[in-house]
């Protein structure tokens, strides 16, 4: 007599279960070459639930380009499955870990056991190739023989070495040091139906910078915004890897073919919900909140930075910059990266003064609203001076008036940009070097007046400013191209608050904020 299978284990959970034990088995170092973070079941299962499956339809093509487990599809199928009407689906799934393989195979049988057992005809195939590599024809522009009415998927995370074939591939497509992870992206789009699906979970370093700006101009072309989802912690999403990322989880559809790469990209868009909890445990009882995509995003500026507001605060900090018009650029304000890289300026960068040095500012020689030079503390790691040349003169810049910031923060710094004013007269020098961690301001026709400095680096060192710049920039990095591009009010009403800061004895940060916030009439941010 055969026994009767139980099937009332989710397969989302027999899933779970195999990656519970693969991850505590699997060297970190392995994971971490694969750009490995399995999706947590919880997530997995939220993702899932931003699926509309649509009434029309009795049958469902689904991509999952990077399965691992398979988690991500089981939990869809599920979902699909209760909403009662769909009698088909047909899986593809890609991984190339071969003993990730063996372990998703287990999992999509299961799902397959499952599924019948429900009255659902599911058939899938788990294909070992690369799926990046295996779509190179469609990276290139070639239509897809094959196509999915939803793809799904956590990509995999790592920045594609300058020596991969994958760079050369994507160079007409996607600009700069990318990540594998909007490769994906890219491709699990292309590979859509017209009003096909796309759901994924990935850092959010996406929504602002130059490396980029094409993968929006892309998105932004080929998608329409229906859902986001903002994790706060960056530790709680990943904790099984321990991973420390702000992850966002999108969810849009894709443009049929006559409303793509239109002059007005956003004329047709719907309200964008934007969901958001602290991680995982608060994921269900998230809140939510919906704007229209020109609250977002700057529809006539060249980066099209994505702004995801998390309070009322961001919401007012937006708004405030939205009004101004003015920007570093329209002033003749240029902002450029130090040119003292120091494992490349070795015999240059020295620990003691001599008749032919001249100061060398690190990061940590930068505070907020004040510059600290020579640190002594640090001399042996970080030498504090460097050596004059003809054989370097690429390495200096000439000392002037200017705001110099760090280019990058602590994660869990008070504040994400730290910006100090540098006065021509505080150096005898006519040169200065600059680390390359180091962006500065600096005038390129004419040279910055004092008030000019102190108003500026005010304004950046000011809570407005910095609720401003944390609702697009996701990670710790300050780049000069995401600078150069922001809002700014009028250069009068910069000057104005550099009159004011420099007359404050002991300025602080309340001290600050009280000026910046009365200058622009802003509430006090908590």
């Amino acid at each position: 007599m055969a026994v009767k299978k139980n099937y009332s284990l989710l397969p989302s959970a027999y899933a779970d279960d195999l990656g519970e034990r693969y991850s505590n088995t699997v060297e970190k170092e392995h994971k971490k070459k694969l750009g490995q973070y399995f999706t947590p079941r919880e997530v997995a299962t939220y993702m899932a639930t931003f699926y509309r499956v649509p009434a029309d339809k009795t049958s469902i093509r689904i991509l999952d380009p990077g399965c691992g487990l398979g988690i991500l599809s089981c939990a869809l199928c599920e979902h699909i499955v209760n909403s009662g009407h769909i009698r088909e689906i047909h899986l593809d799934v890609f991984e190339t870990d071969l003993p990730l393989i063996e372990l998703a195979k287990k999992s999509l049988a299961y799902l397959q056991e499952w599924m019948q057992h429900r009255g659902v005809q599911f058939n899938y195939h788990v294909c070992a190739n690369d799926f990046v590599l295996l779509n190179t024809s469609v990276l290139l522009g070639d239509v897809p023989t094959d196509t999915y009415d939803i793809a799904i998927s956590n990509p995999p995370y790592f920045k594609i070495p300058k020596d991969d074939p994958l760079r050369k591939l994507t160079k007409s497509i996607l600009h700069g040091q990318q990540n594998i992870y909007s490769i994906f992206v890219f491709l699990m789009t292309k590979l859509l139906t017209d009003r096909g699906t796309i759901i994924f979970i990935s850092p959010r370093s996406f929504t602002s910078g130059g490396y980029f700006k094409t993968f929006r101009d892309f998105v932004f072309n080929e998608l329409t915004i229906e859902s986001l989802h903002l994790f706060h912690s960056r530790k709680k999403v990943f904790k099984r890897d321990k991973v420390l990322q702000e992850n966002i989880i999108v969810s849009a559809k894709r443009l049929p073919l006559e409303f793509r790469h239109q002059a007005d990209l956003f004329g047709g868009m719907d309200d964008i919900a934007i969901y958001q909890s602290s991680g995982i445990d608060d994921i269900i009882s998230c809140s939510v909140k919906k704007y229209h995509i020109s609250e977002l995003v700057n529809l006539s500026s060249d980066q099209k930075i994505f702004h995801i507001p998390m309070s009322e605060q961001d919401e007012n900090a937006i708004a405030i910059f939205k009004r101004w018009t003015n920007s570093f650029s329209k002033s003749g304000i240029k902002i450029s990266t130090g040119p003292v890289v120091s494992f490349r300026a070795n015999g240059h960068v020295v620990k003691k003064p001599a008749d032919n040095t001249v100061p060398l500012i690190w990061l940590n020689n930068i505070n907020k609203m004040g510059l600290k030079w020579p640190i002594l503390e640090i001399n042996d790691e970080r030498p504090q001076y460097i050596v004059q040349g003809d054989s370097a003169k690429s390495l200096f810049v000439q000392n002037q008036n200017m705001v110099i910031i760090r280019r990058f923060s602590s994660k869990d710094d008070a504040s994400r940009l730290v910006a100090a004013p540098l006065f021509k007269k505080d150096f005898k020098y006519k040169n200065i070097g600059l680390e390359n961690h180091v962006n500065y301001i600096y005038g390129k026709e004419s040279h910055l007046t004092a008030t000019c400095v102190w108003g500026v680096a005010a304004l950046l060192n000011s809570t407005l400013f910095d609720v401003y710049f944390r609702t697009f920039n996701g990670n710790i990095n300050v780049s000069a191209t995401e600078l150069r591009d922001l809002p700014l009010p009028d250069m009068d009403i910069i000057l104005k608050l550099g009159e004011s800061v420099r007359k404050v004895v002991d300025l602080d940060q309340d001290k600050l904020d009280k000026i910046v916030n009365k200058t622009f009439k802003v509430t006090k941010y908590n």
